[in-house]
């Protein structure tokens, strides 16, 4: 027989650690879109380098890699918003 899943059956001191590790998973997050953005620029740079090598680069090239850029840079903006709440529920949880 299965027991039923009652609140006073989760421990207590999972409660305090919860804002700990969300700041550190938001930290994560921040550092992960980071290194997507770092990614992105060394990928152009390889592209350009190949392309130029080619001879075919131009004006429309450096057009698409400012557009994948800038996509991927709004991989920062939730990841700093997640980091912004993390620090909030912390000091909210350090006034308590």
């Amino acid at each position: 027989m299965d027991r039923p899943l009652h609140n006073n059956d989760a421990p207590q001191s999972g409660a305090s650690s919860l804002h700990q590790r969300a700041d550190r998973l938001a930290l994560a997050g921040v550092a992960f879109a980071a290194l997507c953005v770092g990614a992105a620029f060394g990928s152009a740079w390889l592209v350009d380098g190949a392309v130029h090598q080619l001879g075919v680069d131009g004006p429309a090239w450096l057009a698409l890699y400012a557009l994948v850029i800038a996509t991927v840079a709004i991989l920062l903006l939730p990841a700093f918003r997640g980091f912004k709440l993390a620090q909030n529920a912390k000091a909210c949880a350090a006034r308590q």
